[in-house]
């Protein structure tokens, strides 16, 4: 990697469909210094962090956090970038995920519960290559935790806090599919706060 990327702060939002991933990029992005953006692109080498900088800044100063979202297992797959960048883990519980994930992304309720719990299996594997990330879930941000921890963790000077809005949708996900999907929740939960308390 060349000197000229090391010196740029980079950024992952790591989390899945249906979390609420909006409310949290909005809430960072009112920060001058935090610009997270959707590429979609697939960090498989660093040089792929030039479409990353040629996507611009609304800040572009040596301070700047340039972003992206992460929300699929194949669009991460560099173990370089765990050296330099930061991280944010973001989960959410399943009971509107799913739903989300189904109303949204035009997926079946197997599908969806898949996809959540692949994706939250994946969240984990790269949480344990970067332990001094911020991982966090929805609940723990509308009970306003964490937040300190996240201004620290970005050297920010304004106060961070979360602008939640979430539009309840009627479940229609199986009972027996949305317990498993909830014991697949849990048991990850219970797997970040250990690496988090280590």
């Amino acid at each position: 990697m060349s000197e000229r990327k090391i010196l740029k702060n980079i950024l992952f939002v790591v989390s899945h469909l249906g979390s609420g991933y909006e409310n949290l990029i909005y809430s960072l992005n009112k920060n001058e210094r935090i610009d997270i953006k959707f590429l979609q692109l697939s960090y498989t080498h660093p040089e792929v962090l030039d479409y990353l900088y040629n996507a611009g800044h609304k800040l572009d100063n040596s301070a700047s956090f340039y972003g992206d979202l992460i929300l699929f297992n194949k669009n991460f797959s560099c173990k370089a970038f765990y050296k330099f960048a930061k991280f944010i883990y973001f989960i959410h519980s399943p009971y509107q995920t799913l739903n989300r994930i189904c109303l949204l992304n035009k997926l079946s309720e197997n599908e969806a519960f898949k996809y959540y719990s692949f994706r939250l299996r994946r969240i984990y594997e790269m949480a344990t290559y970067t332990k001094d990330a911020i991982i966090t879930s929805h609940d723990d941000l509308i009970n306003n935790k964490n937040y300190e921890l996240i201004e620290n963790y970005l050297n920010l000077k304004n106060k961070f806090s979360y602008n939640f809005s979430e539009e309840q949708i009627e479940n229609k996900i199986s009972p027996s599919l949305m317990k498993k999907a909830n014991d697949c929740y849990e048991r990850y939960l219970f797997l970040f706060k250990k690496l988090v308390n280590n």
